[in-house]
């Protein structure tokens, strides 16, 4: 267990170091300061709620949302939401995407195959190349979309640039 003063901010089970996020009584505040202590291997936990986006994820920290006070995990009843966009570029240790709800889509260039963007809600887009509007953006990627259900961005997921994207099980609505 990891501590900052007496507030606990992280617990190790099975050799994973889980760093919460946003509940009342234990957790940092921000993902960005979780993400700052995050070391290659950690997964952010994120209680229910609304938190700022247009961060940069770590290579190798993982983030999964739909979390109540209590720990119990269900990303249909707990929303996430981060309001505005998530970059997880030159990805190359194991990284996921869990669980959220995204206002700004999710940037995934440069990637490997060891990043996946899984169960989200992603509205709106982040820009690519050509200036469209994507839910998920993906430039020289081998990255892995799956399980997510994309709303009203111009293009639902890009891939562009040699990628070799796995993309299964998505829902795209709304885009032209």
């Amino acid at each position: 267990q990891e501590y900052d003063n007496t507030r606990l901010i992280s617990e190790v089970f099975d050799g994973i170091r889980y760093r919460y996020v946003g509940f009342d009584n234990y957790g940092k505040a921000t993902i960005n300061e979780a993400m700052t202590a995050a070391n290659i291997g950690d997964i952010l936990v994120l209680k229910s709620g609304t938190y700022a986006g247009n961060f940069t994820l770590k290579d190798g920290v993982s983030i999964y949302g739909g979390y109540a006070e209590t720990g119990v995990r269900d990303i249909d009843v707990n929303k996430t939401i981060i309001d505005g966009a998530i970059k997880a570029t030159s990805i190359d240790n194991i990284t996921e995407i869990n669980g959220l709800t995204i206002y700004g889509g999710v940037d995934v260039s440069y990637s490997s195959e060891r990043l996946a963007v899984r169960n989200n809600k992603i509205i709106g887009g982040t820009t690519g190349t050509w200036g469209y509007n994507c839910g998920v953006y993906a430039y020289s990627s081998n990255a892995i979309i799956d399980g997510n259900t994309i709303i009203a961005s111009q293009m639902g997921i890009w891939i562009e640039n040699g990628s070799s994207v796995t993309v299964t099980n998505n829902i795209v609505k709304g885009a032209s």
